[in-house]
């Protein structure tokens, strides 16, 4: 994950994984 993945919501962050 990137440093700015923590800026978005938990399901974007597993979207952008």
């Amino acid at each position: 994950l990137c440093s700015w993945s923590f800026t978005f919501p938990t399901e974007q962050i597993v979207a952008n994984e």
